[in-house]
């Protein structure tokens, strides 16, 4: 059977599909707030590797919980926001529409009619509780899912909004990254890696990582200064203090590397050296310009070395996690 596949938010419906429900729920009850620790807690868990995809989403679908019908409250969603369905899928008339989505199925399902799709397949979600029945649909789950209900088919087309989608993307014939209205052929299209890294699970962590190494930094650098009576010397010793509970945390929680060892250790404190430069850099400019509070300076100059070591560490001390994944 010759199939045309499409991703579903971002690609056919202009928007994320799952957040617009619960903004939409939201509007009805503003009691499905009281989700909203659980929320958050998942999210901590699955930016620091703590949780797995299917763990985090499950505590976002909480809210479920707190819905009394939850396939009412679905049907009138889909009245106001089927009109988000974009222009050029409804002018696609190609044949045998498969929709493939991480979005849950029970959400999808209603509006299927509506896009003219012959199958949705989307992530297997309990409409009560939010809980995974499986695994979520994303990446090279959505080419199992796909095999295991259409062996042997022949894909002639593949519309997706992200790279996140290329197991499925490589299935087809003609393979499409679609941006906004824009439909571009995948050979065509500009990868930007460096500001995906920005939007990665990895930079997510590191952030998190990087805000409790900066208020153990920003301290022990203070206290330095208290000793020391000197601005710079006072960072230098703060950040070479700071670089063992540094290179731990990273290690565990940002790049999930378990193999502790000193050469991985000494790969990482050359890593921190443009880190170290940056904020002696910042620190010096800023000092002459307000140089009162001390404390006030060590905070900028990590603000401002933050992005370019999560690069450098990226690339150069934990280049082949990056590969493996």
């Amino acid at each position: 059977m010759i199939l045309n596949l499409y991703d579903f938010d971002k690609t056919i419906y202009d928007g994320d599909s799952t957040l617009d429900f619960y903004r939409f729920c939201l509007k009805k009850d503003k009691k499905l707030l009281r989700f909203l620790p659980q929320q958050i807690k998942g999210l901590i868990g699955y930016a620091t590797g703590v949780y797995s995809k299917e763990k985090y989403k499950s505590l976002f679908f909480s809210f479920f919980r707190g819905i009394d019908n939850v396939d009412k409250r679905v049907d009138e969603f889909w009245v106001i926001s089927k009109k988000k369905i974009k222009q050029w899928y409804k002018n696609d008339l190609a044949p045998h529409k498969v929709i493939i989505s991480a979005s849950p199925e029970f959400l999808l399902r209603p509006v299927a009619g509506e896009i003219n799709s012959m199958r949705i397949i989307a992530s297997p979600v309990d409409k009560r509780t939010g809980e995974f029945k499986g695994l979520n649909c994303y990446g090279a789950e959505k080419v199992r899912r796909l095999e295991e209900s259409y062996p042997h088919s022949f894909i002639q087309n593949t519309y997706s909004d992200s790279l996140s989608d290329l197991p499925m993307l490589k299935l087809a014939q003609n393979p499409y990254i679609v941006k906004g209205d824009r439909i571009i052929k995948l050979n065509d299209y500009d990868r930007l890696p460096i500001i995906q890294y920005f939007f990665s699970r990895k930079f997510i962590a590191f952030l998190i990582v990087g805000m409790i190494n900066a208020i153990l930094g920003v301290f022990l650098s203070y206290l330095f200064f208290i000793l020391l009576q000197n601005t710079i010397l006072a960072l230098i010793c703060g950040f070479l203090t700071s670089l063992v509970p540094s290179y731990f945390l990273n290690s565990t929680f940002t790049f999930r590397e378990k193999n502790y060892s000193f050469r991985y250790f000494y790969k990482f404190c050359l890593s921190y050296i443009p880190n170290l430069l940056i904020q002696v850099i910042s620190v010096s400019i800023l000092d002459k310009l307000y140089g009162d509070s001390k404390i006030l300076l060590y905070i900028a100059s990590v603000s401002i070395s933050v992005p370019v070591t999560f690069l450098i560490l990226t690339i150069f001390t934990f280049k082949h996690k990056v590969q493996e994944r």
